[in-house]
């Protein structure tokens, strides 16, 4: 990632203090889900998946695409196992 101000990384860090939000990152690194299905697969509900949606969204760590009536969600980045963060643009297929 980029250089961060100490604000704009501490929003970042507050993004991610939220087990169900990194959950929610996990589940779209490889497939991309409506709300709905992210609150079913998590069992959390609708409106508390949608709050963490837009937490995550407002760090670009996902993003929602708009299609119809329907709303995708799709993470940008990756959390590797030591917990490095990468954006999903920055990685070349090998």
């Amino acid at each position: 990632m980029s250089k961060l101000s100490s604000e704009s990384l501490a929003k970042l860090y507050q993004a991610l203090g939220n087990s169900r939000r990194i959950q929610i990152i996990f589940l779209l690194e490889k497939e991309n889900f409506t709300i709905t299905e992210i609150a079913k697969r998590l069992n959390i509900g609708i409106g508390r998946t949608s709050n963490y949606v837009s937490i995550l969204e407002s760090q670009n760590l996902i993003q929602k695409i708009r299609k119809d009536n329907t709303v995708i969600v799709k993470s940008l980045v990756l959390i590797r196992e030591d917990g490095e963060i990468i954006r999903k643009d920055k990685i070349r297929d090998k």
